[in-house]
């Protein structure tokens, strides 16, 4: 397992992701240290060989050379935290190569903003599905107060052709 985080909290809402009128995401809102983070995994009996830590806003961490670096070659499951648009967009384009058929992809706050589409994890994915139209995304469960899980399929398009 990775953890991608900044563990200093949100970056300062700006652009499309400094919307008044919507919940008040600012800097350092949701931060926790990355020893918190740690101890959280712990208390959970997750061992400390199980995962690695890459820490720093995803501007700065995610760079084509993290696959060779930490031997990443394909994803199970990716757990998508980011509530904001920016954040969310550069995740998504991170991981595009590493998805397979049937990755799960799970988005925490995917209707944060009112569920609004042009808004945050929500237009990310929109917007990453257009880039790509032969990556195909089956709906599998809501969860939480905001989040949405997808299932992935590479190299289908929807909808599906029967042949007939």
């Amino acid at each position: 397992m990775y953890a991608f985080d900044s563990f200093e909290g949100l970056p300062e809402p700006s652009g499309v992701d400094a919307v008044p009128g919507y919940e008040p995401f600012r800097a350092g809102q949701f931060g926790c240290s990355a020893l918190d983070f740690v101890e959280e995994l712990r208390g959970r009996w997750v061992p400390e060989t199980a995962y690695t830590i890459v820490a720093g806003f995803y501007e700065e961490t995610l760079r084509p050379e993290l696959y060779d670096k930490l031997g990443l070659e394909r994803a199970a499951l990716v757990w998508i935290d980011c509530v904001l648009y920016e954040s969310a967009r550069r995740v998504l384009q991170f991981i595009r190569p590493l998805l397979q058929s049937g990755t799960l992809l799970m988005f925490n706050d995917f209707y944060r903003f009112r569920g609004d589409p042009t808004l945050g994890e929500r237009k990310a994915f929109a917007e990453f599905l257009a880039a790509d139209p032969r990556l195909a995304v089956t709906d599998y469960a809501k969860f939480g107060g905001a989040g949405q899980a997808f299932i992935v399929h590479p190299g289908l398009e929807f909808p599906f052709s029967t042949g007939e």
